[in-house]
């Protein structure tokens, strides 16, 4: 059995497809569970796009994993062609396997939970208090930034040199993009005093409306990110080799 598929097609509809599925999940989060267009609780809960345990977080560890899954299948292929730096698809690949695993079982919060428990004897009042005395926002943030951080770099300095030759690079560059306003948006939600009131007082609308908003839309921008990163990852693996067949024995 002969699968054809032609990469620009394939390519475009599945990032426009996985584009509708990111924008579906806000409009749902928006209509059915903020403004309670489902009656029921629990339900809502589950359409939550700011909840670590909504359907939007299964969506993104999903799609982490694929990003992983492709990077995986890149690396094999600079290996076996022992191409220069084919480890850096490894350590890439490992990076997203990583996420996908941290999103689903919140890892780098409850590692910063703990790390406020450490900084307070055990005590979370102390632990907070003590944070605040040198950063006024979420405890994961001070653990695991200099991290991500670190990956960024190696990521526009890895992808720029492979990606550029195939006009790839600036969907690196917009997937970083959402990814650094989404932090932002969340360390303004971390701060003792977060601007929601303000800006709820500038635009009429409610702290609460505001304050949703501001998670959904980062939660959003984090999906939109990873959506950027497949469609670079997906396109730049299907150009390595000009034919591929699958053998089963």
């Amino acid at each position: 059995m002969n699968l054809e598929i032609q990469r620009d097609l394939f390519t475009r509809r599945v990032f426009w497809f996985l584009i509708t599925c990111t924008i579906s999940l806000l409009l749902i989060d928006i209509f059915f569970n903020f403004y309670q267009w489902v009656p029921f609780r629990p339900m809502r809960r589950m359409l939550n796009i700011a909840r670590e345990d909504s359907i939007g977080t299964w969506f993104m560890t999903t799609l982490m994993l694929f990003n992983a899954i492709v990077l995986f299948a890149i690396y094999s292929i600079k290996k076996i062609e022992r191409a220069p730096q084919f480890w850096g698809w490894l350590i890439l690949a490992l990076f997203y396997f990583y996420l996908g695993i941290d999103d689903a079982i919140k890892f780098h919060e409850r590692v910063g939970s703990s790390f406020k428990l450490f900084l307070g004897g055990m005590d979370r009042a102390s632990g907070e208090a003590a944070l605040r005395t040198f950063f006024p926002s979420y405890t994961w943030q001070v653990v695991f930034m200099p991290f991500f951080s670190l990956m960024g770099l190696f990521i526009l300095w890895f992808l720029k040199s492979r990606l550029n030759p195939h006009k790839l690079f600036r969907y690196v560059i917009l997937a970083l993009s959402c990814y650094s306003i989404a932090v932002l948006l969340d360390f303004f939600e971390g701060l003792d005093a977060p601007p929601y009131r303000a800006i709820g007082d500038f635009l009429g609308a409610r702290y609460q409306t505001i304050k949703h908003m501001s998670k959904a839309i980062e939660e959003t921008l984090e999906i939109l990110g990873t959506v950027f990163f497949f469609r670079a990852y997906l396109r730049y693996l299907l150009e390595q080799k000009s034919q591929w067949k699958l053998s089963i024995k």
